[in-house]
């Protein structure tokens, strides 16, 4: 959401707070059915949704615009923006990603040096658990 929008006062969004907003949700059908666990499925159906977008790039800028509230998975959005904020569901809601390369596979410095550190965040979030 927009920082100046009255939603961005709060320190979590319920689907109360969801129920007359204009949504930009996510278009994998995966995260859609999280997302529906997470309302109720009879709620899930009374939501408008304006938009649906692959990048959560795409999403930002129909924020920043206007259009919508776009529910993403936080951090997702490359770079900071001025003019947005990120606010948590209540309950939380959670979900997984996978990262997958083939393992024989010739990769690029770059690649391989992305590889190693989401390795290290994984290992460094797993010593913070213990």
């Amino acid at each position: 959401m927009t920082k100046d929008d009255v939603l961005s006062q709060k320190q979590y969004i319920e689907v109360t707070n969801l129920m007359d907003k204009p949504l930009i949700n996510t278009a994998r059908k995966e995260t859609q059915a999280i997302l529906k666990n997470w309302v109720a499925s009879q709620l899930y159906h009374q939501l408008k949704f304006v938009a649906v977008c692959e990048l959560t790039t795409i999403a930002s800028i129909l924020v920043e615009q206007g259009i919508g509230y776009a529910i993403v998975i936080e951090r997702s959005v490359a770079g900071d923006s001025d003019h947005l904020c990120f606010r948590p569901l209540t309950p939380t809601l959670m979900t997984s990603s996978f990262i997958i390369w083939k393992k024989y596979q010739s990769l690029s410095y770059t690649i391989s040096r992305f590889i190693d550190f989401l390795l290290q965040k994984i290992r460094e979030d797993k010593k913070e658990k213990l």
